[in-house]
């Protein structure tokens, strides 16, 4: 979890260039939730680039990124920071967070159809 402009920050991350979990934890990741980023920083397009690239390398570019905000801009702007998002598996999805999140929790919770 990384978080701008908090007043604690520090103590959920120092810095996300020094994060030497982040091979770790990506090469068990399920997936990837961009949760109401923008990308207009280029901090927050380069924290992208980076995890890509960990991806990549590990050989888990299928694992699926998806960019949760209902702003369509923020679209634009992570495609426009990275030159081969066609090659990662990213979906987008257009929605407040809250919605979305309650949704997948409420999903998540449902027994499947091989379960019953």
């Amino acid at each position: 979890m990384l978080l701008y402009d908090d007043s604690q920050q520090d103590l959920v991350v120092d810095d996300f260039m020094h994060l030497g979990t982040l091979d770790d934890d990506l090469s068990e990741a399920d997936a990837i939730l961009w949760i109401g980023i923008s990308f207009e920083q280029s901090a927050s397009a380069e924290l992208f680039r980076e995890v890509s690239r960990s991806l990549r390398e590990c050989g888990r570019q299928d694992v699926l990124q998806v960019l949760v905000n209902p702003d369509v801009d923020s679209y634009w702007n992570v495609v426009t920071a990275v030159s081969d998002i066609d090659e990662l598996n990213f979906a987008v999805v257009h929605e407040k967070s809250d919605s979305v999140l309650e949704e997948w929790l409420l999903d998540l919770r449902r027994p499947s159809r091989s379960d019953q």
